[in-house]
């Protein structure tokens, strides 16, 4: 009996380590030409590997921060990066403009493609 208590609360103990100073940052990233919402933009907290969301369809995004030190990355095709850091902010609200880089080009290749023997 004792030993599954003191199993039972090194879990909670271990849960809690891993949840503390999680907190929630919602946001909206929008065009900045006409302030409409931009889905499928890529958020993601400077620093941190698998800590990444993509925004909805109206360019709504929510995600786990571990400090108010935590800087998010704003990326998308077309659009300039930003960098925006979060600090007391339970909401943010990121407005992008268009880049003016272009892309030098694409390489298509061919795999998978079986050549047919000819007699």
């Amino acid at each position: 009996m004792y030993r599954k208590f003191t199993l039972t609360l090194l879990g909670f103990l271990l849960f809690a380590v891993f949840t503390y100073a999680q907190r929630v940052v919602k946001g909206k990233v929008t065009e900045a030409a006409n302030g409409q919402g931009i889905p499928g933009v890529s958020v993601s907290v400077k620093g941190q590997t698998g800590n990444t969301v993509v925004t909805n369809n109206d360019g709504s995004f929510t995600i786990n921060v571990s400090s108010n030190n935590s800087v998010l990355v704003i990326t998308y095709i077309g659009y300039t990066t930003r960098e925006v850091s979060v600090g007391t902010q339970a909401t943010i609200s990121v407005a992008l403009s268009e880049s003016s880089q272009t892309l030098e080009g694409v390489v298509v290749t061919a795999l998978g493609i079986k050549r047919s023997e000819k007699s």
